[in-house]
């Protein structure tokens, strides 16, 4: 069984981004996969972990695409605690 790697964009919150602690943030992003011998490679669930928090399940959009498996995602993240780096 061939196995491929799924390729992953994290589209927000952006590289140096500014987030508040305690305040709810969302984080999005594309999640791409090549079929394999024109087979959809399924991608049933995305889970994100900002900084140690615990673990969010992502909202997942399929979207159309002849080559490869594409999904959308999206959930909202929260920092609860930590250093500030800019300190």
């Amino acid at each position: 069984m061939t196995v491929t790697k799924p390729q992953v964009t994290v589209l927000g919150p952006r590289h140096g981004a500014t987030v508040n602690l305690n305040q709810p943030f969302p984080v999005t992003g594309q999640v791409t996969n090549q079929f394999v011998s024109t087979e959809p490679v399924m991608i049933d669930s995305v889970t994100i972990r900002v900084d140690g928090e615990p673990v969010i399940k992502a909202r997942l959009t399929v979207v159309p695409d002849k080559t490869r498996t594409k999904v959308n995602f999206a959930a909202s993240a929260q920092l609860t605690g930590g250093e500030d780096p800019t300190q």
